[in-house]
C-alpha cells in the first residue's frame, strides 16, 4: 500500500502494477482491490499484470491474456467465460 501510495503522489497518468498479489496477506490483497478502482476513478489508467484471474476480472475494464508472448485474448471481461480465459491462457483444448 505504501508503493502504491507513493506512485500516485505524483499524479500519473498510468500505474502499472505488476504482481501486485504476490507475497502479500489475503487482507492487504483486499485494500488493494478496494484503492484501485479509487486511483483509476480519479486520474489514472490502471495497467494490472498477474496471475489472479478472479481479482483480474473483478477490476478490469478490458482484459488480456498471453501466451508464449502473444495475446490470445483481448474482450471486456463481462463478454468472458471461463473456459475461453483457460485455453487463452494453457492453449486451446487438443
Amino acid at each position: 500500500m505504501v508503493t502504491i501510495g507513493r506512485a500516485v503522489m505524483f499524479n500519473p497518468w498510468v500505474l502499472l502494477c505488476d504482481k501486485i498479489s504476490r507475497g502479500l496477506a489475503s487482507v492487504v490483497i483486499c485494500g488493494i482491490g478496494f484503492v484501485l478502482p479509487r486511483i483509476k476513478q480519479a486520474s489514472a489508467s490502471v495497467v494490472l499484470v498477474g496471475q489472479d484471474v478472479g481479482q483480474a476480472m473483478k477490476l478490469a475494464d478490458h482484459f488480456y491474456c498471453m501466451l508464449e508472448g502473444r495475446v490470445t485474448l483481448s474482450a471486456p471481461p463481462g463478454d468472458l467465460r471461463r473456459a475461453a480465459i483457460h485455453d487463452a491462457c494453457f492453449g486451446a483444448h487438443a
